[in-house]
């Protein structure tokens, strides 16, 4: 179940991306004539958190070829303790980049509904 919900993680970080862009273009139209200045600090706030997400997208795309070059020293021979340490850390790893993503997206769906 892990390994297929990682494998899905390209959409679903593609969808929320969408997401986060659509719905902060959607606020800031219908704002524009309202707050002219508001809308420059939603603009920076949305390209901040675009960035926050290219970044933990960078790194859960690099945690996945760990992982994968872990699985495959695996394959070819048997576990030592500090590579059955290593992947435990980087599953572990995974996990808690996955979560803060999820939780950087909610809050960004809360900072574009709030504003």
């Amino acid at each position: 179940p892990r390994k297929e919900r990682v494998a899905h993680w390209g959409p679903l970080l593609r969808s929320q991306q969408q997401h986060v862009v659509m719905s902060t273009a959607q606020h800031l139209q219908s704002h524009a004539s309202r707050e002219p200045r508001s809308m420059s600090s939603v603009e920076e706030q949305a390209a901040e958190q675009a960035r926050e997400l290219q970044h933990l997208r960078e790194e859960l795309r690099q945690m996945r070829c760990d992982a994968e070059r872990h699985q495959q020293r695996a394959k070819g021979s048997a576990l030592s303790a500090d590579d059955e340490r290593e992947g435990q850390r980087l599953e572990e790893e995974l996990d808690d980049l996955q979560e803060e993503l999820a939780n950087i997206g909610e809050e960004a769906n809360r900072k574009i509904e709030a504003a």
